[in-house]
């Protein structure tokens, strides 16, 4: 077994407008996870519990005060599920985490830990674990693959899950810049998911399948089209009545020279493809915007992480 690993994984964006659940891009920034075996390890002894061993864990940055530094830390627990399946005890661990991604803002952050944790364990191990078994399992704990694949993956994925294993694909990777604007609170996914319909229109149904069939163009080279074909009908209309001012940012955002924009994920982040020469006056408005509605906001200028996770 190693004795030492370290993780990057990136923030990412899920749906992409109108690809609920299953598009889904990696943007570069970055949580960090270093993890160190302290202890002894090995095999479980036949017939016995193996012995507890709690893991010291650090955090820094985002979520310094609120995340578990016990045993309940989701990255944790995703280190504890492949050391399970590998027929293996957790040695004690010391993980240290700098976090940069936004907690519970639709960046993406849950699925960073899962990535980590999973990622982690597995070079532990030796890579014991194919790659496509660790997409699984982050799938599992996420609940859907539009932010693990990416993660893990890098660039712009479309991804589902089928027969207990995940079909996924690059798509191409357009050569804008993502203006994200990060409203000053938390948005919970499962909130975001109550608001959800069980049912939708027929029309709305067919506008998303024909805007996510003409995206991988749109993301090419067809930038003009993405105005039109990221009016997301399935969930935007209804998340957006958890984000004040939705539609007055997306206005000024397209006004100032967005190619087009999405809520982030479950949101409340909201994303601008944008040329990257107007990038600062996008985001100049997206918080402008959102300051007339009595929101405060930051906003980031990123790019795409190509690559996805590094193990090193």
């Amino acid at each position: 077994m190693r004795r030492h690993v370290k993780v990057n994984v990136p923030a990412t964006s899920g749906n992409l407008g109108p690809g609920f659940d299953v598009l889904g891009l990696a943007l570069s920034l970055y949580n960090e996870l270093s993890v160190t075996v302290m202890g002894p390890s090995g095999r479980r002894p036949s017939g016995r519990r193996p012995a507890r061993r709690p893991p010291v864990i650090h955090i820094q940055g985002e979520g310094e005060r609120t995340l578990h530094r016990d045993s309940r830390n989701i990255i944790f627990k995703a280190i504890k599920k492949v050391f399970k399946e590998a027929g293996r005890s957790v040695p004690q661990l010391e993980l240290t985490c700098l976090n940069r991604i936004p907690l519970g803002r639709g960046l993406g952050s849950s699925a960073a830990a899962y990535a980590s944790g999973l990622l982690a364990a597995n070079q532990l191990l030796g890579n014991k674990f194919k790659r496509d078994r660790i997409l699984l399992w982050a799938s599992q704990f996420e609940g859907h693959p539009d932010d693990v694949v990416p993660a893990i993956e890098g660039g712009v994925r479309a991804s589902f899950v089928l027969d207990h294993s995940i079909m996924n694909i690059k798509w191409p990777n357009p050569s804008l810049r993502m203006v994200v604007a990060i409203p000053d609170f938390e948005l919970p996914t499962r909130k975001a998911r109550k608001v959800l319909p069980k049912w939708v229109p027929l029309k709305d149904a067919v506008f998303n399948i024909a805007a996510v069939a003409v995206m991988r163009e749109a993301f090419r080279r067809r930038h003009d089209w993405l105005r039109h074909i990221l009016n997301d009908r399935l969930h935007e209309p209804y998340r957006s009545k958890l984000v004040p001012g939705f539609y007055r940012v997306k206005k000024a955002a397209l006004a100032s020279g967005a190619e087009g924009v999405i809520l982030s994920g479950a949101g409340p982040t909201m994303l601008s493809f944008v040329k990257p020469s107007n990038a600062a006056r996008v985001a100049r408005a997206m918080e402008r915007a959102f300051k007339q509605v009595g929101v405060k906001s930051r906003t980031m200028n990123l790019g795409i992480a190509k690559q996805g996770a590094i193990v090193k």
